[in-house]
């Protein structure tokens, strides 16, 4: 340090003046191309990123909210109910199915998540299957609950 003060001592003002000048030029030259483009390229990317994700947020949510099931007329609500539960891996809590005196089902369900049964009401409503008895009992577990439903 002390040979490069002695250098600029040396050197006449306008000299000295004009080696500063080059060293800041120089300096953020590299600065520019080396750190802040790449900073910038970095942010450009995880910006893309986080767009992707978003949209591949989207996507799932639709998916996990839409029909999993097409609508057929062939099918009869106890199928239906059936492969809802079982594509949503709550298969266990269909505890048990009863025709009643009318000819109507009743379906018992334990330990469903809430989600889980508005989505199966949801897609027994997409295929124009309509339930004309709920009844939901809230259980210990945040979340979870009984319902017996009765499809017509």
């Amino acid at each position: 340090m002390q040979n490069f003060k002695n250098y600029l001592s040396q050197l006449s003002k306008r000299d000295t003046i004009l080696l500063i000048a080059s060293i800041a030029l120089i300096s953020f030259v590299i600065l520019k191309l080396f750190i802040i483009d790449a900073l910038t390229e970095r942010k450009s990317n995880l910006i893309k990123k986080s767009a992707t994700i978003s949209q591949q947020e989207t996507i799932i949510s639709s998916l996990n909210s839409s029909s999993t099931i097409t609508a057929n007329g062939s099918k009869s609500a106890n199928q239906l109910i059936n492969s809802f539960l079982k594509q949503n891996s709550s298969s266990n809590t269909l505890k048990q199915i009863r025709t009643t005196n009318d000819g109507s089902q009743r379906f018992e369900l334990e330990d469903i998540t809430f989600t889980t049964l508005v989505n199966l009401l949801n897609q027994l409503e997409s295929n124009d299957i309509n339930y004309n008895n709920l009844q939901i009992k809230k259980t210990k577990e945040n979340g979870i609950v009984d319902a017996i439903m009765t499809i017509q």
